[in-house]
């Protein structure tokens, strides 16, 4: 219990540091960072072999322990984990490995030999990683500075971090159930990712996003969880699309010091928050079902700071939530054509939406943007 309450602590601590301001630099070395230096690459040289003719290799039949059977594997093998519980500290730094259980994450368990590591550790690029319960690490499953790798039909639980990114790239995240970790999912300066059809739930954090580009997440069930999908800062042009968002006890989607994103098609509802966004700008929100939240849409940001602006905000329906949508201290943004189902006005008048603005010796005042085109009936996505 003390080690996870030191876990919890170090989490919000470099949370707290990662958004302090648009104008400060984003912080590289922070705790998460300094955990990526941990674990560096080996220096050694890997032979980038073509795959092999597909050797297959059991464990234990042929090795005792996964680890040995990937030592011995050459690239192109498939290794096939038979049923059993392994506590082991795998590292991979070979290339186009295929590992798999033989019968699924129900009869294949893999604990990591200390709190403090990882389980599987990645550096090879084109690794398979198929139907394992994954458990009890520091992350579970760990990709540095690798790519073209799939995680596919693995459950991942009671981690620091389900499964994290670090400098990696066109990785596939996939068909994963992951859940009662810290963060489900982190990425950290990786892009090209797609995070997609997985059920994340009942984490701190279900998706954390850090100085991370051209991401796709879709098609991902995010719930019951302290936040659905953050990003931090300093992360552009990812699309979050398609996903079901619902049941948080915070935010749905909040997006802080980044730009250009898009997010679109998404289900989000009974949340605390539905969608934020936090000193970010040019981002485009369309065609969400924003329901039952406590607060639908809130553009913000702090003074002082680069403040919120030039996002467009279209097609979306807002239904039933306590506060359809608010801006504080926001811009310049552009809100047409959403249905509002509290709007009786919809057919004749535009859709004022009620804000504060900042004005010096710290006096907020109020303020209208409107939607100057309601929807008269429910988008259709």
């Amino acid at each position: 219990m003390k080690h996870q309450n030191m876990q919890r602590l170090c989490f919000h601590e470099r949370r707290h540091h990662l958004c302090e301001g648009i104008f400060e630099r984003f912080q590289r070395y922070s705790l998460q960072t300094l955990k990526t230096l941990s674990y560096e690459k080996p220096s050694y040289s890997i032979n980038e072999n073509k795959p092999s003719k597909d050797k297959i290799i059991y464990v234990p039949d042929d090795h005792k322990t996964i680890q040995e059977a990937v030592d011995h594997a050459e690239p192109g093998d498939t290794i096939i984990v038979r049923d059993g519980i392994y506590e082991e500290k795998i590292i991979i730094i070979k290339h186009y490995l295929t590992i798999k259980s033989e019968n699924g994450p129900e009869n294949c368990i893999v604990k990591a030999k200390s709190h403090y590591d990882p389980t599987f550790l990645i550096y090879g690029d084109h690794t398979t990683l198929i139907g394992f319960t994954i458990m009890d690490a520091e992350d579970g499953i760990y990709l540095h500075s690798s790519s073209n790798n799939i995680i596919m039909d693995n459950s991942i639980s009671n981690n620091m971090e389900g499964v994290e990114l670090y400098d990696s790239s066109n990785n596939i995240i996939m068909n994963n159930s992951i859940s009662k970790n810290v963060i489900g999912i982190g990425l950290e300066e990786s892009s090209n990712n797609t995070i997609m059809n997985n059920i994340i739930s009942n984490n701190e954090e279900d998706i954390e996003v850090a100085a991370s580009s051209n991401n796709i997440f879709t098609n991902n069930t995010i719930s019951n969880s302290g936040c659905g999908i953050e990003f931090l800062g300093c992360s552009s042009n990812n699309t979050i699309e398609n996903n079901i968002i619902s049941n948080n006890r915070g935010y749905g989607i909040r997006i802080c010091e980044s730009s250009t994103n898009i997010i679109a098609n998404n289900n989000v509802s009974n949340n605390k928050y539905g969608i934020q966004l936090l000193m970010s700008w040019s981002n485009r929100i369309t065609k969400n079902n924003i329901n039952n939240n406590d607060w639908g849409i809130i553009l913000y940001s702090t003074f002082g700071n680069v403040i919120t602006f030039g996002n467009v905000i279209t097609k979306n329906n807002f239904i039933r939530n306590s506060i359809q949508a608010t801006f504080v201290d926001s811009f310049f943004n552009w809100w047409f054509n959403n249905y509002w189902d509290d709007w009786r006005w919809k057919f004749s008048l535009p859709r004022p939406i009620m804000g504060t603005i900042y004005l010096e010796f710290t006096i907020y005042i109020p303020w209208i943007n409107f939607d100057w085109h309601p929807s008269t009936e429910p988008i259709e996505g």
